[in-house]
């Protein structure tokens, strides 16, 4: 699922997708003067798939006639005639595919010289039956920073860049450019870049959002089945929007089922991307691993590995094993790290300040009471965790707090057996040290420095949270776990818990509901399934924060009492870590009311009835609200129960 992947496996982008296409439009209708493009956005976003993805739609039957597409890795620039050798390479491979037509009459292709590519008798013919046929050649330099790597070569870029927006030929010329690489304003290269990009189109590739993320998990299930909520949720957590690592961590899972490993037992698993990169020394030889940092190396410092040097300093069996793990990719003579920042992980033994990410779900306080339930040099299991534990709590809350302390990587397991790391100290301040040392480089605390405020309250938090997270979660949600973090970072050493305002607490006194028997034969739930399983966490993060508006519907199917308490089948629900589950233990609870099976009749009668139909069809009575478009709505939502 890399770059290099089958474009089967691309995912999202469909806004930036359709404006680059719409721009080539553009320059085909003579709406636009410019001919070059570039694609900006940070390392790890996906640039080099979105530039796969480009070509691959051009091949496709409403483009293929219109646009041909070749793709270059600048990595692989290792002269001053490299530009020369690409065009060539973009003509070449055209005339093979049938793109234009070589006849008799073609002249053989020559160029005035390696910088002027444009002028030549045979250049300037191939151009005019570009133009006759309306057909466009699009050229695409990936990783185009590196040409600043390469002493000079640039000029020949630009001038190349420079002709292209002269003349305004039948050729678009696109490249990659990562935004974090930044050039000094002394580079000889600098005022010329500016230039350049003034010549060109911009297009930005931001992260990726749920939606997107969601795509890259759907291949999983693909493969594997299945995939449950939480361990969806910890993929959208750790990526942090990151299209490599969102397909790395999907393929760590993948590995780790195909190991044997339980579905119950992945979360579990940790999933941060210093683990997943040790893991990835772990499974190489000692030469390999030897191997892999020297192309790493070379590939950081600007000096790339080339093939002529296979045998020589790193034998040939070994980056054959390399290419085959899929940790290097060969672009034509170049060796290269599949992702840059496992490239600079390798060289630096350190991760680029991306930033630990998750979500703290599990409250400070309940987390370091079971840590003290720790002894020094001795394992627990969670029945003797439980034992211990004075206030009782339940083995299922247990294990979730357990799967926060490892996550956090104050406990570590082996098999059933949970023990504490030697070096941290079983204690209020052993725990307080510790966490505050781990949150230095976790990704909503860097965030939330960066704010120029004298103080920070909670919607401060909650906008960081949403930046970060790509989840979309209710209002009452983020709005707990902002409080949560908040809460973590007071008990917390750092500096920051001075700038924090503390959120109010509760919604005043203990009221209790009304509950009327004879409701149950009129009652219909104003809430979807979703908003009802996305409460559920909250009863053990805040419960504060949940709407009055779902009382209702949380009595009358039995999760909470008439002062609002959780019910034993409530706990049971909050512990089930299952959302399918959950959903069918709801579905079921549903049709003991009776307009519930009133409407279950109606759907199985006609499977593609809509909403606004079945407010027809029930009557308008039937459904809450007193507009037609309010009935609607409710109704919507009362059918989510039974779909």
């Amino acid at each position: 699922m890399p770059a290099s992947s089958s474009r089967n496996h691309f995912v999202g982008r469909d806004e930036i997708r359709r404006d680059v296409f719409s721009f080539f439009k553009e320059i085909e209708d003579t709406k636009t003067d410019k001919r070059i493009f570039y694609l900006n956005g940070k390392s790890g976003w996906g640039k080099s798939s979105f530039v796969l993805e480009i070509k691959g739609r051009c091949q496709n039957k409403h483009y293929r006639n219109r646009f041909f597409t070749v793709a270059i890795d600048t990595r692989s620039a290792n002269s001053d005639n490299f530009v020369a050798l690409s065009f060539n390479k973009i003509i070449k491979e055209a005339y093979e595919q049938n793109f234009i037509e070589k006849s008799i009459f073609t002249k053989d292709l020559e160029f005035t010289s390696n910088i002027d590519l444009l002028s030549s008798e045979s250049v300037k013919e191939l151009l005019k039956l570009l133009e006759i046929e309306n057909k466009y050649l699009v050229l695409i330099f990936d990783q185009f920073e590196d040409v600043f790597r390469k002493k000079d070569f640039f000029k020949t870029f630009y001038k190349f860049l420079s002709d292209v927006t002269d003349l305004k030929p039948h050729l678009i010329i696109g490249f990659s450019w990562k935004s974090d690489f930044l050039i000094q304003s002394d580079d000889s290269s600098y005022h010329i870049w500016q230039q350049a990009k003034e010549q060109a189109k911009e297009f930005t590739i931001s992260e990726f959002g749920e939606k997107e993320i969601d795509g890259i998990i759907k291949q999983l299930e693909g493969s594997i089945g299945t995939v449950t909520k939480s361990i969806k949720d910890r993929i959208k957590e750790s990526s942090q929007g990151l299209p490599w690592l969102t397909k790395k961590l999907c393929i760590h899972i993948y590995d780790q089922i195909q190991l044997g490993l339980k579905r119950e037992e992945l979360l579990e698993s940790n999933l941060n991307i210093l683990d997943l990169f040790k893991k990835d020394d772990e499974r190489l030889l000692s030469d390999e691993l030897k191997a892999l940092k020297l192309i790493a190396k070379r590939a950081y410092e600007g000096n790339s590995f080339e093939e002529t040097e296979v045998g020589e300093l790193i034998p040939g069996n070994i980056i054959t094993s390399l290419l085959h793990k899929r940790l290097i990719i060969r672009s034509g003579a170049i060796y290269n790290i599949y992702w840059d920042i496992y490239r600079d992980y390798l060289t630096t033994g350190e991760i680029p300040i991306i930033g630990e990410s998750y979500l703290l779900r599990q409250g400070v306080n309940l987390c370091l009471e079971v840590f003290l339930l720790f002894e020094n040099e001795k394992s627990e299991s969670i029945d003797s965790l439980t034992k211990k534990h004075p206030k009782g709590i339940s083995q299922d809350t247990l294990n979730n707090i357990l799967i926060e302390l490892k996550n956090i990587g104050l406990i570590n397991k082996i098999n059933e057996n949970y023990y504490t790391e030697k070096y941290i100290e079983i204690s209020r301040d052993g725990f307080i040290e510790f966490i505050s040392s781990k949150f230095y480089n976790y990704t909503p605390y860097i965030a939330l420095k960066k704010i120029k405020k004298n103080k920070i309250d909670k919607e401060d938090v909650i906008v960081i949270l949403k930046q970060i997270f790509k989840q979309e979660f209710q209002d009452n949600t983020w709005d707990a776990y902002a409080k949560n973090l908040m809460s973590w970072f007071n008990l917390s050493n750092l500096a920051i818990k001075e700038k924090l305002i503390e959120p109010k607490k509760g919604r005043g006194g203990i009221s209790t509901l009304n509950f009327n028997e004879a409701e149950k034969d009129t009652f219909l739930p104003r809430s979807s399934i979703k908003e009802i399983l996305e409460i559920l966490p909250l009863f053990e993060l805040d419960a504060s924060v949940i709407n009055s508006k779902f009382n209702k519907d949380l009595l009358f199917f039995e999760i909470i009492d008439k002062r609002k308490n959780l019910t034993d089948f409530g706990k049971e629900l909050t512990e089930l870590k299952d959302n399918e589950e959950i959903k069918i233990i709801l579905k079921n609870k549903c049709l003991e009311y009776k307009k519930i099976k009133t409407l279950k009749e109606a759907l199985d009668s006609n499977k593609k009835i809509k909403a606004k139909e079945l407010v027809k069809l029930l009557g308008t009575n039937f459904f809450d609200g007193k507009e037609l478009s309010s009935k609607i709505i409710y109704a919507t939502k009362a059918i989510s129960w039974l779909k």
